[in-house]
This record gives structure tokens, C-alpha cells and sequence, in this order.
């Protein structure tokens, strides 16, 4: 038996509905929604099924050879931002709202795919820091990219959707929420 209740277990399961799956709260409760698939890294397809108060949201995408398939159910009272690779990010209403592009490329050196690629490439890694610095959290006010860095070391070969969660330690520092949207919105411009 797994019990959710040991946080350790609870980081991975959110790690699948957020990153692999997609479909991420931006609000508490989720009146705001985020679907942005991590696509690839040995996945074809994932899929969740989230049991929110304004009712049942869903997200699906699978891989078809160069297509990338997507399927989300938004509930009434609730919007949804869809990111998906290669198109502008669309915010949308309740119903039911499918999208086919074509598929990330998993080549080497093509987009920031991981942790590692993200502190390798000079710009993003300062945007990213400039983010964090930003917030004037104590956690990072003498050494941004340092704190980061040493948060971030067990993350190296992660994808990079990752950093947000990962920079605030999975919500164990308080009043880091800030950092976590900031670095949401840095993420979401690295493709």
C-alpha cells in the first residue's frame, strides 16, 4: 500500500499530473489552469484526470509520428492556459478543446530541454536568475545563482519544467509562490 500522505511520494505524483501529464494548477483550487506537456523524453502519450471544485478537469496528448495530439477538458467557472511547442501560449474557457501541432524535435542542442541545458545556456540561465533575484526572498538575496544552482544540482538531467517547483523546494520554504510564477513564466519562454 502507498500512502500519499509521506511527501516524498506526494513529489512524484505531482511531478507526473504537472510536468508529464500537463495540466498544472495556476490558482488554488484551479479556477485557473495550466496545460503545458513535457512531450518526449521517452513518453509517447500521457493522461490526467484532476477532481477540482468547479468540477473534473482533463488532460491527454499523445505522440503520432512527426504530430503531437492534444485534448483538454476545462471546467465551467475555470480557464486554461495551453502551451504547446511551437505555437503562441492560448488561454481558453470551460469545454472541451483539442489541438494537433507538429511534434518537438528530441535532437541535441535543438531547445532548452533539461536543467543542465538551461544553466549551460548563458542567457536563459540569467534571465533566470534575474527572476529569483527579483523576488527578494531571503532564501536567495546574498547569491541568486548560487542558491539556485545548489537546488537545482539533483535536477541536472530533469526536463526543465522542473526549475519552478524545484527552486522553491517543492513548496517546503514558505512565501516562495512569487518565485514559483516567475520562473513558471521564464520556463514558458525557453522553447
Amino acid at each position: 500500500m502507498t500512502s500519499f500522505n509521506h511527501y516524498a511520494l506526494g513529489a512524484v505524483t505531482q511531478w507526473l499530473l504537472d510536468d508529464v501529464a500537463g495540466l498544472a494548477l495556476d490558482s488554488p483550487g484551479g479556477g485557473a489552469l495550466r496545460v503545458a506537456p513535457q512531450v518526449g523524453h521517452g513518453f509517447t502519450r500521457a493522461s490526467v484526470v484532476r477532481r477540482l471544485p468547479d468540477g473534473v478537469a482533463r488532460a491527454a496528448w499523445e505522440l503520432d509520428g512527426d504530430r503531437l495530439h492534444l485534448s483538454v477538458q476545462v471546467p465551467v467557472g475555470s480557464t486554461a492556459r495551453i502551451v504547446l511547442p511551437g505555437t503562441e501560449p492560448e488561454t481558453v474557457g470551460h469545454g472541451l478543446h483539442e489541438r494537433t501541432v507538429g511534434a518537438p524535435a528530441e535532437s541535441a542542442g535543438a531547445a532548452i530541454g533539461t536543467v543542465r541545458d538551461l544553466i549551460d545556456d548563458e542567457e536563459a540561465w540569467r534571465r533566470t536568475c534575474e527572476a529569483v533575484a527579483a523576488s527578494g526572498h531571503p532564501a536567495y538575496a546574498d547569491d541568486p545563482s548560487g542558491a539556485l544552482t545548489k537546488l537545482l544540482t539533483h535536477e541536472l538531467d530533469s526536463p526543465v519544467a522542473v526549475v519552478p517547483s524545484a527552486a522553491t523546494m517543492y513548496g517546503f520554504i514558505p512565501g516562495l509562490e512569487g518565485v514559483h510564477k516567475a520562473l513558471s513564466q521564464v520556463v514558458a519562454t525557453l522553447d
